[in-house]
């Protein structure tokens, strides 16, 4: 237990969760993720104005927009201590692979083995005999 008496009128830094609210009408495009990469924000306040987290409205947000800590609205007196420019977090459209694009492989590479590496053929294996007898 630490039991340290802090003035309420100093300044802190501390983190707080960042809770993004809505659900943007994007997410409903084929493809489309919403990318939370920021989950908490260290901010600079009075130990008295510490918020319980810090909400943030996504509804409005189309694919390729994104939510920055500039783009955060902090209660008065409240300072982010990231640079402006750090993305919070972003709608984006997941690429396709092959088999979603509609390509199909082609028949005889589907039926193909794996070629088997650092295992020689039979010819490859009777010369090693072979030039093993020989030094003998």
């Amino acid at each position: 237990v630490d039991l340290a008496r802090v003035d309420l009128s100093e300044q802190v830094e501390v983190e707080v969760a960042v809770e993004l609210i809505g659900e943007p009408k994007a997410l409903e495009e084929t493809g489309a993720i919403l990318d939370h990469r920021l989950n908490s924000v260290q901010i600079r306040c009075r130990a008295d104005q510490i918020p319980e987290r810090i909400r943030h409205d996504i509804e409005q947000l189309k694919v390729g927009e994104s939510v920055t800590v500039v783009d955060l609205q902090l209660p008065p007196g409240i300072t982010a201590m990231h640079e402006p420019d750090t993305m919070v977090a972003q709608i984006t459209v997941m690429q396709q692979g092959p088999e979603e694009a509609g390509e199909a492989l082609e028949p005889a590479a589907a039926n193909e083995e794996p070629e088997v590496i650092g295992k020689g053929g039979k010819e490859e294996e009777q010369a090693g005999s072979e030039g093993e007898a020989k030094q003998e």
